[in-house]
């Protein structure tokens, strides 16, 4: 299949075992688009398949106990949105869509079984989680640790940098959160966000083009978020 994700997420069960080779290929379906707004099932766990996402954007997120949603990641073209947490684990992640999505289709069965029977696939797992906890981690110094304002300017710099990288001074990237997406990152109300992703506009450092769109100067909001 010519989708590079598909390449490099197949890497990872690669064996010297042809035979063994041949099982984990099978692993894969091939690919299946999601509709914005669509939940994917992503607990390898419980799930049938299991997606790396090829297209698109999405978020993970869990449900807090009194109610209010907290989003954890969100996910770009070679996430893996699947969790690896035990079947009995009382904290549930949730995979939306942001955007259409198209993602490579993995049976779950079988990536749960290599798991168990290949050391050297699950210290690509492993690996991948230890990415994802530091991540959050990141996150939750973004919102105990930082005002508000400085908060979300590191939120905007993060999608940034998982488009574009850190060379270019500026530029449109994907951002096709609502203020509630925000809200729920960023950890503030809706109505505040609001406040905020106004005055970043007001001082210059983003512009709202489009619904999906946002133009960064990651220069001056780097110097904002200090």
């Amino acid at each position: 299949m010519d989708c590079q994700y598909c390449q490099g997420t197949g890497a990872r069960f690669r064996s010297s075992d042809n035979e063994e080779s041949a099982k984990i290929s099978r692993a894969l379906r091939g690919h299946v688009t999601f509709q914005k707004g669509e939940l994917i099932e992503s607990e390898l766990q419980r799930a049938s398949f299991a997606y790396v996402i090829s297209q698109g954007m999405a978020h993970a997120f869990t449900q807090l106990p009194d109610g209010r949603r907290q989003i954890l990641r969100y996910l770009y073209p070679g996430d893996l949105a699947t969790s690896l947490h035990p079947q009995d684990s009382a904290m549930r992640i949730r995979v939306r869509c942001l955007t259409d999505v198209r993602a490579c289709q993995y049976d779950a069965a079988l990536l749960r079984a290599a798991i168990y029977a290949r050391g050297d696939l699950l210290s690509h797992l492993m690996a991948d989680c230890l990415a994802i906890m530091a991540a959050q981690d990141e996150q939750i110094l973004s919102v105990g640790a930082r005002t508000s304002e400085e908060a979300l300017a590191h939120f905007v710099l993060m999608h940034f940098r998982r488009q574009l990288g850190s060379k270019p001074t500026e530029g449109e990237v994907l951002f096709p959160m609502r203020l509630s997406d925000i809200a729920d990152t960023v950890g503030v109300t809706e109505v505040h966000a609001g406040r905020l992703m106004r005055r970043l506009e007001a001082e210059g450092l983003v512009e709202r083009r489009s619904s999906n769109l946002l133009f960064v100067n990651r220069r001056a909001l780097e110097a904002f978020a200090g």
